[in-house]
């Protein structure tokens, strides 16, 4: 595969594949003891990071999101579209961001908080993934350390003592030159995360 993605290198299809079958070759050890990638990994990472590639997924996506097929798969017990909706626009947001688009990485990832906010309650939630911290981190990464203090505390409103949050509330706090505050957070950070056997780091995000 590695030679067919060297021959056709703007084919998803075969990037993809290279990704799978490296993947297949060390399946559940991707990872060292330390949290950094292995080679392989990094490799197969590599084969998927294109900004071209996901803003043609999401395109996809888009269109799945608004169709009628989508809404007729909604029901009192499963709200079909209103999750695709979150979906649409976290990736999107991701996409601008992979694209160096900031402000439109920022503008999407606020409408998927709301978005996500205005699902169902349900337990487990209908949409998994984290939405505020990851708005939180696009926001500090912008150089918004302020705004993205307001979205970690509205995180830990939501989720109290959730190390994500405190994470990125003490480095949001720590860009702002609020030491005494980041220096409470990180110890209600350490406090909440002393069983982990991870390092959080928010470019995971």
């Amino acid at each position: 595969m590695r030679e067919v993605t060297r021959e056709f290198p703007d084919d998803l299809d075969a990037q993809v594949l290279l990704a799978e079958a490296i993947m297949d070759t060390m399946p559940w050890d991707y990872w060292t003891r330390d949290r950094k990638p292995k080679p392989e990994t990094e490799e197969a990472l590599a084969a998927r990071q294109n900004p071209v590639d996901a803003a043609r997924e999401h395109a996809a996506l888009a269109r799945l999101a608004g169709s009628d097929e989508a809404k007729k798969l909604d029901s009192p017990q499963f709200p079909a579209s209103a999750i695709l909706a979150v979906t649409d626009y976290w990736l999107a947001g991701k996409v601008a961001a992979a694209q160096g688009d900031s402000a439109g990485a920022i503008a999407q990832l606020k409408k998927a908080v709301a978005a996500a906010d205005a699902l169902p309650y349900m337990e487990p939630g209908y949409w998994p993934l984290p939405v505020r911290p990851t708005l939180g981190a696009a926001l500090l990464s912008s150089g918004d350390a302020a705004g993205a203090e307001q979205v970690f505390r509205e995180d830990l409103n939501h989720w109290p003592r959730n190390g994500w949050a405190l994470c990125g509330l003490e480095a949001s706090l720590r860009r702002q030159g609020k030491t005494q505050s980041a220096d409470l957070m990180q110890r209600e950070l350490e406090a909440a995360w002393k069983r982990a056997d991870t390092t959080l780091d928010l470019r995971w995000f």
